[in-house]
C-alpha cells in the first residue's frame, strides 16, 4: 500500500504513526496489486521528467497521484537519510513441474569495500542536494541539521556499515550491506520516522528521505514445466523495493515506492569467474539422486568490481537523484 498527502485533521503523532504503518505495509507488499511493469533503462539522454513519472506510475486505485510531485508547502529542505543497501550475494532457483529437477544460480561480489560504498553514498548525498538546489530550493547544511540535538542523536547511535544475511526477498535471495551517508540517519523504522517528523518541525523544513537497494547481477527463474533455467548475467541496477519519503514541517507525508526496476548503463564487474561447485554442493546433489530425486544443478560466479567503482557507480546515480529531485514541484 502507498500513501499519498493529505489533509486528514488529526494529532500530528496519529499521522505520523498511521504512515510509519503504511510505510512497512507499502514495502513489505509492494506492487501486490499492480501489474509486473518492464524496468526502466536510464541513460545519460533519458528525460528525467519522464522516467520519473514512469517510475512512479501507479494505477492502483489508492494511490493515482503516486507519480505526481510533493505539493506540501515549500520549506528549506533538509537531508534526514540517504541508505544505500549494496547487494553482494544474489541467487535464483528454478525447479521444472514435471520432472522436479532444480536449477541453482549464485553470484558473489568481491572487491567492494566498506571505504568504496560510503564514498559512493556520500557521492549521492551531495548529488542528491544538487539536484534539488537545481529545482530551486534551498538546501539546509547538515552541520544546521546536525545541530538538533534529537536528530544528532539519532545519527550517533547509527551502526553501520550494517551487513545482511536476507536484506531483499523478492525474485531472488539477496544479503548485503546498508551504508548511510555522513550525517544521515535511518528514519525507516517506526521510532526513526517520528524522529525525522519532529526534525522537520524544529528545523521549519521539508525532509528528504531516500533508501536505495543497487543490485550487481540480474538473475531470474526463466525455467517452464518442462526444464529449469535460470536467466542470469552481471548488470548494475536498483531493486523496485527502492523508495524515497518527503515530510513537512506541517505534518504532510508522501512516500514514493520505485514501482519497477531501473537498469544503470555501467558496466562495474572487471571479472565474472565460474568457480564450480563447491564439496558441500556436491554431495547435496549426489545425496538427493540417492534418495531418488531428479537430477539439478548449482552454478557459482565471482564477480569483481572495476578499480574505478566509485566513479561509476556515482555517475549512475546521479541521474538518479536527478530523476528523484522531480518528486519536489519546480520552485
Amino acid at each position: 500500500m502507498r500513501t499519498r498527502t493529505t489533509e486528514i485533521k488529526m494529532p500530528k503523532q496519529g499521522r505520523v504513526l498511521i504512515a510509519a504503518c503504511l510505510l512497512l505495509a507499502s514495502q513489505a507488499h509492494a506492487g501486490l496489486f499492480d501489474k509486473a511493469p518492464q524496468p526502466i533503462i536510464l541513460e545519460a539522454t533519458t528525460d528525467r521528467a519522464t522516467a520519473f513519472s514512469t517510475l512512479f506510475l501507479n494505477e492502483n486505485m489508492m494511490a493515482r497521484d503516486q507519480n505526481k510531485p510533493y505539493e506540501g508547502p515549500v520549506r528549506p529542505l533538509a537531508m534526514a537519510t540517504v541508505m544505500l543497501k549494496f547487494i553482494t550475494d544474489t541467487s535464483a532457483s528454478s525447479t521444472s513441474g514435471n520432472k522436479g529437477a532444480t536449477v541453482d544460480v549464485n553470484y558473489k561480489l568481491l572487491g567492494l569495500t566498506p571505504e568504496t560504498m560510503q564514498a559512493v553514498a556520500d557521492d549521492f548525498a551531495t548529488n542528491f542536494a544538487t539536484a534539488l538546489a537545481a529545482r530551486g530550493y534551498s538546501v539546509i547544511g547538515q552541520d544546521k541539521v546536525l545541530a538538533n540535538e534529537e536528530f544528532r542523536k539519532l545519527v550517533e547511535e547509527t551502526v553501520g556499515p550494517q551487513e545482511s544475511g536476507a536484506m531483499v526477498k523478492a525474485m531472488a535471495n539477496n544479503s548485503g550491506t546498508t551504508i548511510l551517508s555522513k550525517g544521515t540517519a535511518d528514519t525507516f523504522t517506526m521510532t526513526g520516522y517520528s524522529k525525522g517528523a519532529a526534525l522537520a518541525k524544529a528545523l521549519g523544513a521539508t525532509t528528504i528521505h531516500a533508501n536505495l537497494i543497487i543490485g550487481f547481477a540480474k538473475l531470474a527463474n526463466s525455467g517452464s514445466y518442462r526444464s529449469a533455467e535460470v536467466a542470469h548475467g552481471v548488470k548494475l541496477s536498483l531493486s523496485p523495493q527502492s523508495m524515497f519519503m518527503v515530510m513537512g514541517d506541517d505534518g504532510s507525508i508522501k512516500q514514493f515506492q520505485f514501482r519497477q526496476e531501473v537498469v544503470l548503463p555501467s558496466q562495474i564487474g572487471s571479472k565474472v569467474v565460474d568457480v564450480g561447485r563447491s564439496g558441500g554442493q556436491t554431495a547435496l546433489l549426489i545425496f538427493n539422486a540417492i534418495a531418488g530425486g531428479s537430477s539439478g544443478s548449482i552454478s557459482n560466479f565471482e564477480v569483481t568490481v572495476a578499480d574505478n567503482y566509485r566513479e561509476m557507480v556515482s555517475t549512475d546515480l546521479k541521474m538518479v537523484a536527478e530523476v528523484l529531485a522531480q518528486g519536489l514541484k519546480k520552485n
